[in-house]
């Protein structure tokens, strides 16, 4: 019995860890998101603006 728990949690928790890695959505940078976009387009600011400043 302890050894057929053993194998579930040996190979359990690596799938499982890597399953969240895969699927989990990443997060969306402040700069990225759709209302800053808008934002951007609204000012006329390109992202060049926003990366280099207003040179």
């Amino acid at each position: 019995m302890w050894i057929v728990l053993g194998w579930v949690v040996v190979l359990g928790l690596p799938s499982a860890v890597l399953a969240a890695v895969i699927l989990w959505p990443e997060r969306i940078p402040p700069d990225r998101t759709v209302e800053a976009i808008q934002r951007r387009l609204e000012e006329g600011q390109t992202i060049h603006d926003v990366h280099h400043g207003d040179e």
